[in-house]
């Protein structure tokens, strides 16, 4: 696995992760929050939106963490107590704001310290809501009783190789990256629009209003964007042989050899499964997770070979996967680029 030397390659290290982001965006909406005001004018718009992208990160880096835990029960029962503690966090902020206001132990400006937290603690409950019920919502039924959803695996390849089948989208992975902080985003200023309309909800206390969100708001929404997802989804195949790679999607092939490949991303596990691969000046990603299977297969992708990733190596590319990207399924194979002096 490749090393990131240097200055730059560790602070994209530092920036490219979640929790960082989620604690800058949150720290810089709370000053705004802080300094400004709650009125419905130019000033309240733009610490609100901060802190919305705040809060989406941070249940990201949540999610990261759960990711990590093999077992599916242990994650799920630690999934659902990440979202009570969040709540009951938010209910006690609720709870306890006025009163510590009125003994004068918290400042004015605490007053928008505690709204950015407890807006950001909102969005990262949503989202983990909403990750937790595309988790249940995967698990695939036949009467009442469940069935394991397996792997797509590797099979051998008519001529050479290895090939392994697989339903996916094809979108590139910031545009999926896009309609999930726009769907939040969009879910976010409609519940805000709502609190803002009826102030009452808020006294049902936070659990009641996450719940009434994500029934009236968040449901919806993650309909209309799983049927999107659906319509999207096409048949699909790789096949790595002796040589060269073959990818398939519906009647769409495209088909190069490792020396002319530049790039292969290889994301296992969860809703960011994917691949995308780069060559000859062309990109092509594959969105796995979000994809619509065959009954019985997980929306997943089974680990590269020994022998796939001696093949890469072989043909110059080396693995620059992080720590980090290692621990979280993320396999990264990219050709270096040659020195100057090298080709002179």
């Amino acid at each position: 696995m490749g090393e990131h030397g240097g200055a730059g390659w560790a602070v994209r290290g530092i920036f490219g992760k979640p929790l960082v982001w989620a604690a800058l965006l949150i720290a810089a909406a709370s000053v705004l929050f802080a300094t400004g005001t709650f009125g419905l004018s130019d000033d309240w718009i733009v610490p609100f939106l901060i802190t919305l992208l705040g809060g989406w990160f941070a249940g990201n880096a949540i999610l990261d963490g759960l990711n990590r835990v093999e077992q599916f029960r242990i994650r799920i029962m630690l999934h659902v107590g990440a979202i009570a503690a969040i709540a009951l966090t938010i209910w006690a902020m609720f709870l306890w704001t006025k009163p510590l206001a009125k003994a004068g132990i918290l400042p004015d400006s605490g007053w928008g310290v505690f709204f950015a937290l407890q807006m950001a603690g909102l969005v990262a409950v949503a989202w983990l809501v909403l990750a937790l019920l595309h988790t249940v919502t995967a698990l695939v039924k036949v009467g009442s009783k469940p069935v394991d959803r397996r792997l797509p695996e590797w099979e051998a390849a008519e001529s050479d190789g290895a090939i392994v089948r697989f339903s996916a989208a094809p979108m590139r992975f910031g545009a999926l990256t896009g309609v999930i902080v726009g769907t939040i985003v969009v879910a976010s200023l409609l519940g805000a629009g709502l609190m803002l309309a009826f102030p009452a909800i808020m006294n049902a206390g936070p659990m009641v209003v996450i719940v009434a969100l994500a029934l009236v708001i968040g449901l919806p929404l993650y309909a209309i964007i799983s049927a999107m997802f659906r319509v999207r989804s096409r048949r699909c195949s790789i096949l790595f042989g002796d040589r060269r790679l073959r990818l398939e999607v519906g009647d769409d092939v495209f088909e190069c050899g490792y020396v002319q490949l530049d790039e292969l991303i290889w994301r296992r596990g969860s809703e960011y499964a994917r691949i995308e691969l780069g060559a000859r000046g062309e990109r092509r990603s594959l969105i796995v997770g979000v994809a619509k299977q065959p009954p019985g297969t997980a929306p997943n992708l089974p680990e590269l070979s020994r022998r796939t990733k001696r093949l890469l190596e072989a043909a110059g590319l080396e693995d620059v996967s992080s720590e980090r990207e290692v621990r979280s399924g993320l396999t990264r194979y990219r050709r270096q680029a040659v020195p100057a002096s090298a080709t002179g």
